[in-house]
Formats: C-alpha cells, structure tokens, sequence
C-alpha cells in the first residue's frame, strides 16, 4: 500500500485508529477538487473498516473495489513532493539510505526484520533502507530467539533488524 501510494504521488500522512495508514493523493488542479484523505483497514482479508472514517476520509479498500485497473501516474514524482508524514520524496530516499548504510545493509542481503512499521521511523528502518539497498526483506513477527534462529537459517538471512 505505502509503495502504491507514493508511486502515484501520494503522501501518507498519519495513522489513525483502526487503520495502517493514511493517505492523501497528489494534488489535484484548482478545477478537479480538493485532495481526499483514504484510510487503509490493518484486515488481512482486505475488508474495509468497520465504520466509515471520521472526517469526510474514504475507506480505501472499499472505493478501490469499484475503481478499475487502469491507472497512469505521472511519472517522475518530483523530489520536492511530500511523501511520508512531514518528509518529502528525497529527503525519504537519502533517509532510507543513510539507515540502510548504517545498518550495514548491501544490495542483496537478507534481512530479517522483527521492527514495527510505525510511521515515520519504522517504515524508513524496516521497509524502506532494505529496499533502498537493493536487498531482500523477510518479515516477521518478534519471535523467541529460537524460532528467529530457524527462520534465520531458513530464510539464509545476512542482517538482523530486530527491536
């Protein structure tokens, strides 16, 4: 969700209660409308939200089943564009670097990642330095050392993200 949001320009903006994120789309002319806030469920079925979200937001996996596959973004997405709550599209990307460095983390490791994706910090730590690096991510739910040790030796894991 938070890759298909920011492929169109969207910026994710918060989290809010029963939900993962939530998003605003890239802004629209002055003769299309105000932007719309869209709530995404945590369901694992992609149900909706029990209630609709407060504030005049859409329930995004509802209205996305009544939209069609075709969808052209405008591409590039320019640097200065907010992406991720107070970030722009480029000061994410050097963020993510910059951890990804730091965290050792190369282009094709397996990381094995226990780190919540709160926003901002876990999503740059835990989804966005791997994938910065060009590596592969694995993850998981914290788990007793034991299980991770199998899933490290499973998965040929190279780097530990653990919280």
């Amino acid at each position: 969700m938070l890759l298909g949001a920011w492929w169109c320009g969207a910026h994710v903006v918060r989290e809010p209660a029963g939900a993962r994120v939530a998003f605003v789309g890239p802004s629209a002319g002055a003769d299309e409308g105000a932007d719309v806030e869209a709530v995404v469920a945590l369901d694992p079925l992609g149900r909706g939200l029990p209630a609709p979200p407060a504030g005049g937001a859409v329930d995004f996996l509802t209205e996305a089943r009544l939209a069609g596959d075709d969808f052209t973004p405008l591409l590039p997405v320019p640097g200065d564009t907010p992406a991720l709550v107070e970030s722009t599209v480029d000061e994410v990307l050097n963020g993510a670097a910059a951890r990804a460095a730091a965290a050792g983390i190369g282009t094709g490791d397996r990381i094995l990642s226990t780190l919540d994706w709160e926003l901002p910090e876990g999503v740059l730590a835990g989804l966005l330095a791997p994938l910065s690096a060009g590596a592969h991510l694995v993850q998981v739910t914290a788990a007793d050392p034991a299980k991770l040790a199998d899933r490290r030796r499973t998965e040929r894991t190279t780097v530990d993200l653990l919280r």
